[in-house]
């Protein structure tokens, strides 16, 4: 509004004594490496138990926050694991149709495979970065779909090699296919084999 005023500040900086009605937090973390669990454990504490507290008013007061994913244990990660919160995820590459809200009645389709910003990055462009950057911090920077260094979904480790099949006692084979819920809630199929 005209007679408010704006202060900023940074990860673990000094926000005692300040209210506000509106916080906008920008990439709290920094993308230049993976963060460690005590970076990001401080991260979401400063954000849930600092800044967080200082709205107004905790009913109408707003929050927005812009980031990129870095992990899938970042703030981010966190607070959309909790209800209450509205997000808008915008691939660089979208993963399937879909319509984005822009307005009131207002909707921008998307198509799978389309990339959000043609002019500025091109199919070719983040396709050609998906390759530098490898699909763990392409994914996540990019897809906002962060997984652990190992994959998380299914380890390669796990899998085994054999020359011969094994007996299972019954001169057989055994043929497993899984379909995994990738996203914890209440409204999420569950994973089945």
């Amino acid at each position: 509004n005209a007679g408010g005023f704006r202060y900023a500040t940074s990860l673990g900086g000094s926000v005692t004594g300040m209210g506000a009605d509106l916080l906008i937090v920008d990439d709290l973390m920094k993308a230049s490496v993976l963060p460690s669990a005590n970076e990001l454990d401080s991260a979401s504490d400063f954000l849930q138990g600092t800044l967080f507290s200082r709205l107004n008013d905790k009913v109408n007061g707003q929050i927005v926050i812009v980031s990129q994913r870095l992990h899938e244990d970042d703030p981010p990660g966190r607070l959309i694991a909790k209800d209450g919160w509205h997000v808008l995820s915008l691939p660089a590459i979208a993963v399937y149709d879909e319509d984005i809200p822009i307005g009131p009645a207002e909707f921008y389709h998307r198509v799978k495979g389309e990339p959000l910003h043609a002019a500025r990055e091109p199919l070719e462009v983040l396709q050609a970065l998906k390759e530098d950057l490898g699909p763990r911090v392409f994914g996540a920077q990019y897809q906002q779909t962060p997984v652990p260094a190992g994959g998380g979904i299914l380890e390669w480790s796990w899998f085994q090699v054999y020359d011969k099949l094994p007996n299972n006692g019954k001169g057989g084979f055994v043929v497993q296919s899984w379909d995994t819920a990738m996203v914890v809630s209440d409204s999420s199929s569950y994973s089945v084999c």
